[in-house]
């Protein structure tokens, strides 16, 4: 079995891929496509979501081969821009998410399959949630609002994230107690992380670059540049990262988006500047940018967050630009004008 989980977990740092050279690439190309047909977001949720148990099933039976397969998404993605990286680590996040979910309701223990393959401190309670070190959660940039709650007693646990400590039952200080779909959360984000740097740590063709865009649909478009040079640290760091096709939490897409549409920039200038993230689809983009304006909804236009807030989101850059916000900054270095 656990020959078997090397296939489903390729990102696992336990699991040793060997690198591909373009011949054994194309010579792979139908498992290739197997394993990604599952996270086509093309595709209806529904029918993702089936396409990726009868994956799951057939590597399980021996059908496919998902190491192989994994090795030569790395050679892809790492001949591709530098979006590919980032698109192939959502792709095969959502489908190893997909495994673990699937041999949970299976009756495999997630827990046992994080402890040996991705090395985590973390066991099922009897109450049927997971406790995680914090070491785990909290070095992951993507899931800094899950903002736990500290407990003081068995009581205060509730449906929320909690940061137990001494005071609660069963529990070490400094572990985290996470439900079902905020582990599988915080799995995936994981993986995302793992594959990122093992598609960097690769050594690119030329010759396959075409290939590779294809195959892993990497958008050719170009965030617009518009006037930086008065954006704070924060901000710059937040549009490369965006430029680069990097899945941005939720909080960066708020405070990017927020930014620019409080210094100016239009609708669509804003929503193309997150046409590069792997998830991107465009209605939706569009109608959440419109909400933010005030243009949907309620009606309110929102507001940049504050740097204090920027802080705890993990997004601040410079550590102290000497104002109160983003938005402040771009200000007091335009005589109180914003701009675009």
């Amino acid at each position: 079995m656990r020959k078997a989980f090397e296939h489903l977990f390729p990102a696992s740092p336990k699991v040793h891929v060997e690198p591909m050279d373009p011949e054994e690439v194309t010579a792979y190309l139908d498992e290739v496509k197997a394993r990604l047909k599952p996270t086509d977001r093309r595709k209806p949720w529904g029918t993702r979501r089936k396409e990726s148990l009868k994956y799951v099933q057939e590597v399980l039976s021996g059908e496919r081969d998902g190491l192989r397969a994994y090795s030569a998404l790395l050679t892809l993605a790492a001949s591709g821009p530098p979006q590919a990286a980032h698109v192939l680590a959502h792709r095969e996040s959502e489908l190893e998410t997909s495994a673990l979910d699937y041999l949970g309701r299976k009756g495999t223990d997630p827990t046992e399959i994080l402890s040996d393959m991705f090395s985590w401190p973390t066991r099922r309670r009897d109450d049927g949630r997971y406790s995680v070190h914090y070491t785990v959660v909290f070095s992951l940039r993507s899931v800094k609002d899950i903002t736990p709650t500290v407990a003081k007693k068995a009581s205060d646990l509730g449906d929320e994230v909690v940061l137990a400590t001494t005071h609660v039952p069963g529990e070490t200080a400094g572990s985290v107690v996470l439900d079902r779909p905020r582990l599988l959360r915080t799995f995936r984000e994981e993986v995302r992380r793992l594959v990122v740097e093992e598609a960097r740590e690769r050594e690119g063709i030329e010759d396959l670059r075409d290939l590779a865009v294809k195959l892993l649909g990497v958008r050719k478009r170009k965030v617009p540049k518009g006037r930086r040079r008065s954006f704070p640290p924060c901000m710059r760091e937040l549009l490369k990262r965006a430029e680069e096709g990097e899945n941005l939490p939720h909080e960066a897409r708020f405070a990017l988006a927020s930014f620019l549409i409080n210094i100016g920039w239009d609708i669509d200038k804003v929503v193309e500047v997150f046409s590069n993230v792997p998830d991107f689809d465009e209605d939706r983009t569009r109608y959440q940018v419109r909400h933010i304006a005030g243009l949907e909804g309620s009606g309110k236009k929102y507001s940049p967050p504050s740097c204090r807030k920027m802080r705890e989101w993990g997004l601040c850059v410079d550590g102290d630009c000497g104002v109160g916000s983003p938005l402040g900054y771009v200000f007091s270095r335009r005589g109180g004008r914003a701009g675009r």
